[in-house]
C-alpha cells in the first residue's frame, strides 16, 4: 500500500512487485567469477534479469545491458530500476521485497545512499490478512512476523538516520501526517498525489480502495479467543513492545521445527489451491512449485 502511494509522487518510481533476489544476488555473485570478464559478466546479467520476469509488465529483454562501471550484482539492480524509472520520467526507484527486511545491512552496505522505511503492523492483524487472503496458519504468520520484525529492527536502528519506522495502523488513520513525514525522510518535497495510491489492485480486498482508508480490520474480530491466545503466546511479549495491547504480554514461545515445517508445507499447498480456484487450468503447477523452490533455497542462502 504504501509503495503504491509513494509511487504516485513525480520524483519517485515504485517496482509494482517484489524482486526477493537482490540479497542472494549481491551474496553469489561471487559464484559467477571475475566480473571483468565479459562471458562472467553477462551471465549474471541474464541470470538477474530473467529473475525479474513475470513480475512487472515488461519484457526483460527489451533493458539494454549496462555498461561496464555496473559489473556487479548491485550495479545490475540500480540499472534494471533506474531505466525502468527515466522511462516514466522519474528520479528515484523504490522496491518492496518484504523478506528484504531480513537483509538491511546487506543492502545498506551495497546500497550506500539507500534508506529504508520499515512498516509495522500488529502481527495479530498480518495473521488474520494472510489466513483472509490464503488460509495461512496462524501461529506459523505470527512467528514470522516476531522474527522478522525482531531483526528487522535490530539491522535498521544501527543505520540511524537511513532508517525510518512507521506503523500501518497510523498511515491509515493519519495518512498524510504520516506521508509528510516519509517524504521528509527520504528528502523530496510533499505532493499531495501520494494521498492516492499510483494503481488500483482490484484482485486484494484490502486494496481497492485508490486512498488510503481506516484499517477497521481486527483480527480479534477475525479469529476466535483461543487463535488469539495461541498467537499471543508466541508474540505478546513483542507486541507489547511496540505498543500493541496483548492479554499474554510475556509471551515468546517458538514453535518446534516440525511444527514450522508442517504448517508450511500446508500452507503451501493451500496457496497453490487458492492459485487453481481462481485462475484455472491456466496454472502451470510445475512453474510454480519450481519458483517456490528456487525463492525459498535463495531466502534460505542469505539469511
Amino acid at each position: 500500500m504504501l509503495l503504491d502511494h509513494l509511487s504516485n509522487h513525480s520524483l519517485i518510481y515504485g517496482f509494482p512487485n517484489e524482486t526477493r533476489s537482490i540479497p542472494y544476488f549481491i551474496s553469489h555473485q561471487g559464484d559467477y567469477g571475475d566480473l571483468t570478464v565479459d562471458q562472467n559478466f553477462m551471465r549474471l546479467w541474464r541470470d538477474m534479469r530473467q529473475s525479474l520476469v513475470g513480475r512487472p509488465k515488461f519484457k526483460p529483454e527489451s533493458i539494454p545491458a549496462p555498461d561496464k562501471s555496473a559489473r556487479t550484482a548491485a550495479g545490475i539492480i540500480d540499472h534494471i530500476m533506474k531505466y525502468l524509472a527515466g522511462a516514466q520520467g522519474k528520479e528515484i526507484w523504490c522496491e518492496k521485497s518484504p523478506m528484504h527486511v531480513h537483509h538491511l545491512q546487506l543492502l545498506a552496505q551495497t546500497f550506500p545512499k539507500a534508506k529504508f522505511i520499515h512498516v509495522i503492523r500488529d502481527g495479530r492483524d498480518c495473521a488474520a490478512s494472510f489466513h483472509r487472503r490464503w488460509r495461512f496458519n496462524p501461529v506459523r504468520s505470527v512467528f514470522r512476523w516476531k522474527q522478522a520484525v525482531t531483526w528487522g529492527m535490530q539491522q535498521g536502528r544501527a543505520l540511524g538516520p537511513r532508517y525510518h519506522e512507521v506503523r500501518y495502523e497510523e498511515i491509515t488513520v493519519s495518512p498524510e501526517t504520516v506521508l509528510r513525514d516519509i517524504l521528509e525522510f527520504l528528502g523530496v518535497p510533499y505532493e499531495p498525489a501520494v494521498l492516492v495510491s499510483g494503481r488500483t489492485r482490484a484482485d486484494f480486498v484490502a486494496s481497492r480502495e485508490s486512498k488510503v482508508v481506516r484499517n477497521l480490520r481486527r483480527a480479534d474480530e477475525y479469529f476466535g479467543p483461543a487463535t488469539i491466545a495461541r498467537m499471543e503466546s508466541v508474540a505478546g511479549r513483542l507486541l507489547t513492545e511496540l505498543g500493541y495491547y496483548s492479554k499474554n504480554g510475556s509471551g515468546d514461545l517458538d514453535p518446534g521445527r516440525w511444527h514450522l515445517r508442517l504448517w508450511q508445507l500446508v500452507d503451501d499447498l493451500r496457496g497453490f489451491a487458492t492459485l487453481v480456484s481462481t485462475q484455472g487450468r491456466a496454472v502451470n503447477w510445475w512453474r510454480y512449485v519450481t519458483s517456490r523452490l528456487r525463492n525459498a533455497l535463495r531466502q534460505k542462502s542469505t539469511l
